[in-house]
């Protein structure tokens, strides 16, 4: 009984292992399968096996939203990248029916393994002929509307898994996917989306500029070759004489290179603060980056553009090619809004890091100062954050600037906690210089944009819908609104960010907004993430470099005020300085740093020019006296500075520091006065100054002999002299009257007797 029992139990579970097997197998063929079946009979052992053999591209799918009654076309590519034939190849049209209701769905079903099941078969049909290695054919796939079998219920409008696969008998060998949004009555909820496209420069566009640049050669000034003072002995009394000349050599040089200036870009320019004629024309070329941002997003009036107007200098020095650039450029801005970035793109995160605000204040000096901004009636006041992390001392750096709002990093300012719906796309920051506005892009609608992922302007256009269909189903009553933004060195694949910004301004679910209208909204009451403290990245360009750039500048500014036209010295440096603190260096910190060796080296040579002629030390004999010292000015105007000579302890002393001009083109020699208190060796620094104090030419020293009591004993030996002299003359005399009496004494003795 036992024994008969267990039998009854083997073969009921054989049976049942039998029949989950074929049902198994049947399953495996409806879905990965065509819903008709074949005609022929696979040869044996001929079925390709591998479910990527065959890539497929799909081309379109038309309608791009579905409405009740509409048929479902969908055009594909079909290639076969294995090494066998596909014998008896069809093409299969999936549907998944099930509404698609979170953004996690999305990416589930996009990134689905080849093997997954993707839905119900809606069209299958078989392929004219087997497909060779690398052999492609075109499909076109109709679904009458009665198979689509969606429902008409108003809460069931969305996007589906849609996908086209290609079996060889019932082995799956490609497959691809995409979206269908159904959209079953007139749709009112909206969310609003705003699109943001930067057009600055990326690396590439400034490697290209900085190598175009044609300087000017350097101009060597003649200097003058008036003869200097003789060295000698200073005279008492500070009579001209054989006085000592400290100088007979230029400390500092006695040649002055003319700077070549920078006006964009930090590179060489034609001297005018301008950049010259040949400067970088590729980067405005028609089938350049640049020109492909300008009209492509041209068509679309709801994308924003944020300009670096340094391009706008540019391209109207680059001849044709940039003035049809800028001639589409303006033309395009009339109808959207156009924010006019900070001077040349600066690096905010750097400024910041640096504390070298005052960059950050002249690209915004700059920008305002620049006629084409109001010319097209731009908007100022926005920053854009580098693309990584954004900081706080970044948003504070924004904030101490008086920025309006800054678009941060996709990354930045996340929710505290998991929401089940997408919020408005702006927060208000607390900085240490107030409130301000943080745009935070969608990072997966951006994303899309930047990197659709796909080739297909249909595959990309559909996948975006899909996005924007699942956001405004999250909270369909509740007005939001979202930033869309793309790099600084968005490349575009122009056909499929076309149909990209054309599905979203047609798209029934979405209303394309301007960026001021994000700007001057509320934020929601969403928590966010704090933004890190600092956050630096190592392609930014260091800290110490952009503190030298600042105080280089700084020191030029100041040598500049020793002529009555500083201006002609300053010429395009604002602009210049700027140069390396361009964002988009830092996809080229090996560029970066050629170009600031060259800025500095610039900025550098603009103060040279006026130097002191060295010469031989002085030996002072009196109290007083004035020692020439000569200036050699090979700069192209008169220089005014002050002369201080000071010595090094106080037995000499120097009563004034002259101020002096000194003639263009010119070496001059200038007498300063002196008085000695004792005599010593001394040794007395030379340096010339501006009004202020500042150094601008290199200091120099000589030593003075200070002899001051020479004059004193001299007169005083003189003195003994004359009165010995009287004193031997008068003894002379008397001893002359003796002699004399003696002899006619003598001569009377002996007359008498």
């Amino acid at each position: 009984m036992i024994h008969w029992s267990r039998t009854r139990r083997r073969r009921r579970a054989a049976t049942a292992a039998l029949v989950s097997g074929a049902i198994a197998l049947l399953t495996a063929g409806l879905g990965a399968g065509p819903a008709t079946a074949r005609t022929g009979t696979a040869v044996p052992g001929a079925v390709v096996q591998d479910p990527t053999a065959v890539s497929i591209t799909i081309t379109a799918v038309t309608p791009q939203i579905l409405r009740p009654g509409d048929d479902l076309t969908v055009s594909a590519t079909v290639t076969n990248g294995s090494t066998q034939t596909i014998q008896q190849p069809r093409a299969a049209v999936l549907l998944s029916r099930t509404s698609l209701s979170t953004r996690y769905s999305l990416d589930a079903w996009t990134s689905a393994d080849p093997t997954s099941s993707a839905g119900t078969t809606v069209l299958s049909m078989a392929l004219p002929a087997p497909l060779a290695p690398d052999a492609s054919t075109t499909v076109q796939l109709t679904v009458p509307a009665a198979s689509l079998r969606l429902s008409a219920a108003t809460s069931q409008w969305g996007a589906r898994g849609l996908a086209v696969q290609v079996l060889d008998g019932w082995s799956r060998v490609g497959i691809a996917r995409t979206f269908a949004l159904w959209l079953p009555t007139d749709q009112s909820a909206r969310t609003s989306i705003s699109v943001l496209v930067p057009i600055t420069r990326d690396a590439a566009d400034l490697a290209a500029e900085a190598s175009a640049a044609s300087p000017e050669p350097p101009t060597t000034a003649t200097p003058d070759v008036s003869p200097t003072q003789p060295t000698g002995t200073a005279s008492p009394g500070g009579t001209p004489g054989s006085a000592a000349t400290p100088g007979s050599t230029a400390t500092s040089g006695s040649t002055a290179t003319q700077p070549t200036g920078n006006a964009t870009t930090g590179t060489a320019t034609n001297g005018t603060g301008n950049p010259s004629g040949s400067t970088a024309a590729s980067t405005f070329a028609p089938n350049g980056r640049l020109a492909d941002l300008v009209s492509l997003s041209a068509h679309h009036p709801g994308v924003s553009w944020a300009v670096d107007p340094a391009l706008v200098v540019a391209a109207r020095a680059s001849g044709t090619t940039g003035a049809a650039w800028l001639s589409a450029l303006d033309s395009g801005a009339a109808s959207r809004d156009v924010f006019a970035l900070p001077y040349a793109d600066p690096d905010l995160a750097a400024v910041a890091r640096a504390g070298a605000t005052s960059l950050a204040q002249q690209a915004d000096t700059l920008t305002s100062a620049l006629p084409w901004v109001n010319d097209i009636g731009a908007l100022t006041g926005l920053q854009l954050a580098p693309d990584g992390t954004t900081d706080a001392a970044t948003l504070d750096e924004a904030a101490q600037l008086g920025a309006s709002a800054v678009v941060v990093d996709p990354s930045a300012l996340t929710p505290t906690t998991d929401l089940t719906y997408t919020p408005t796309g702006r927060a208000t920051v607390r900085t240490a210089a107030g409130s301000i506005a943080a745009l935070v892009p969608d990072p997966t609608l951006s994303s899309l944009l930047r990197s659709p992922g796909s080739d297909s302007p249909a595959v990309a256009a559909q996948r975006l819908l899909a996005e924007t269909a699942v956001i405004t189903r999250e909270r369909p009553n509740q007005d939001r609104h979202l930033l869309v933004t793309v790099g600084r060195d968005w490349t575009p694949t122009t056909a499929v960010a076309a149909a990209q910004l054309a599905a979203l301004e047609s798209a029934p679910w979405v209303a394309m907004e301007p960026l001021s209208k994000l700007i001057s909204s509320a934020s929601p009451d969403v928590e966010r993430d704090p933004l890190p403290t600092t956050a630096t990245d190592p392609t930014e360009l260091p800290a110490p470099d952009v503190a030298t750039i600042a105080s280089e500048q700084h020191t030029l500014e100041t040598f500049a005020s020793i002529v009555p036209n500083p201006a002609a010295l300053l010429d395009g440096v604002q602009e210049s300085v700027l140069g390396p603190l361009s964002v988009g260096w830092r996809a080229d910190t090996a560029g970066r740093a050629t170009l600031l060796a060259s800025l500095l080296k610039d900025l550098r040579a603009r103060r040279t020019g006026l130097s002191i002629i060295q010469g031989s030390n002085v030996t002072l004999i009196s109290q007083s006296s004035e020692v020439p010292i000569s200036l050699r000015n090979s700069l192209d105007q008169d220089a005014t500075v002050t002369l201080r000579l000071t010595p090094r302890n106080g037995c000499l002393v120097v009563p004034d520091a002259p101020t002096v001009v000194v003639p263009a083109h010119q070496t001059t020699s200038f007498r300063v006065p002196f008085n000695a208190v004792a005599s010593c060796n001394v040794v007395v620094d030379v340096s010339v100054l501006t009004s202020d104090g500042t150094p601008v030419a290199d200091p120099t020293r000589f030593t003075v002999s200070v002899h001051a009591d020479w004059e004193n004993v001299g007169t005083a030996v003189v003195a003994g002299l004359l009165v010995l002299g009287l004193i031997v003359g008068l003894w002379r005399t008397v001893r002359r009257g003796q002699t004399a009496r003696r002899a006619r004494m003598r001569g009377d003795g002996q007359a008498a007797p």
